[in-house]
């Protein structure tokens, strides 16, 4: 006789619980237990465990969302990977209610960095968008930088507030910042609260003084450089693609036929055009390499960072007039800042179905 499967739902989110993956939403290590991991660590210990969940996933639990005319979403983006963690199939679920843009990370860049350039930027981005945008918010939950504009939209008090992202965008370090420095610590009310009665749904609610505000699950980015690299040594590869620190430019005055490798990542050809200047803005563990166009294979065996094996190269060109003065952006990866000096012509070898992005120079 089978014995029936065990189910229970945490009295903190609402979710099944299971007790095989702790790195999926709703483990708990015994079902003795009432709320999920997730739950314990940000009623316990004032900390958000980030999940991540996919496309379809994510456009359940909106789905199943109540939502009021005057509540607001706060749509978080990271500042070194704006294209990338942009979600269209998630903005086109949200595009009906106002939203708050919140550009996390904004320590990363150099202080003399024009703030002006970079909102032009910003609003260049989502000019053709059909978002109902608010305000935009320049923030670094890990410096504590523009925590009072979140929170000053947050204590008007008349509305719910909803925080979504793609995964590794500082959403759940902006959470626990906000917790940390303004939650009321002599407030009766609990942290977590369960949602909704009677569903099941993948949010936390969280009572920050008397104002509702909800985290939802990170959205898994796919395009990120992340998702298609390996790292032959088995080291931690999360260490190449996390942003601590300020970026340091990386100058280099290339010749035709020149090459620049992100490990073995993606390749950077300089084709053909006069002797010009070009600035890497790179992720210091990412190490890269210089070296002439015909020695790219002998490079390509000496790479610790690589792609899967199921990975490959595809080749994309971009022509550059003379005076033009952009940035290519790489997801994951950073910038690279150009102003030709002559007619240019650059080649990427990318990972067949990586984004990147050409832009006005806004640095």
């Amino acid at each position: 006789m089978k014995t029936k499967k065990q189910t229970k739902q945490c009295t903190g989110c609402g979710i099944e619980v299971q007790d095989k993956n702790p790195t999926e939403l709703g483990y708990i290590k015994d079902f003795e237990q009432e709320v999920c991991l997730r739950c314990y660590e940000i009623k316990h210990h004032n900390n958000i465990i980030s999940y991540e969940i996919d496309n379809k996933k994510f456009a359940k639990i909106l789905g199943n969302i109540d939502f009021q005319k005057e509540d607001i979403i706060f749509y978080v983006l990271d500042f070194y990977d704006i294209n990338s963690t942009r979600n269209e199939y998630v903005e086109k679920l949200i595009k009906d209610y106002y939203l708050v843009i919140v550009i996390n990370k904004f320590d990363i860049i150099n202080k003399n960095v024009s703030l002006n350039r970079v909102s032009k930027h910003i609003k260049n981005i989502f000019k053709n968008s059909e978002l109902k945008i608010l305000d935009c918010l320049f923030i670094s939950g890990t410096k504590n930088y523009g925590l009072d504009y979140v929170y000053n939209w947050i204590e008007k008090g008349l509305n719910n507030f909803y925080f979504i992202g793609s995964s590794n965008v500082g959403k759940s370090t902006l959470l626990n910042k906000l917790i940390k420095h303004y939650s009321n610590d002599n407030s009766d009310s609990e942290i977590v609260i369960s949602p909704y009665e009677s569903t099941t749904l993948n949010l936390i609610k969280i009572n920050l003084n008397n104002n509702i505000i909800y985290d939802t699950p990170g959205i898994i980015n796919e395009n990120n450089i992340f998702h298609f690299a390996k790292n032959v040594k088995q080291i931690d590869l999360l260490k190449y693609f996390e942003f601590k620190k300020n970026l340091k430019p990386i100058n280099y005055s290339l010749s035709s036929n020149q090459a620049i490798f992100y490990e073995k990542l993606v390749i950077f050809k300089f084709l053909s055009g006069k002797t010009n200047n070009f600035t890497f803005y790179v992720n210091r563990n990412i190490k890269l390499h210089r070296t002439n166009i015909r020695n790219i294979d002998n490079y390509l065996n000496n790479s610790n960072l690589t792609l899967k094996s199921n990975e490959k190269f595809v080749s994309h060109n971009i022509n550059l007039i003379s005076g033009a003065n952009v940035m290519i952006e790489l997801s994951g990866l950073g910038w690279i800042s150009v102003q030709a000096n002559s007619n240019l012509k650059i080649q990427l070898m990318l990972p067949e179905g990586y984004k990147y992005s050409v832009a006005e120079r806004w640095i």
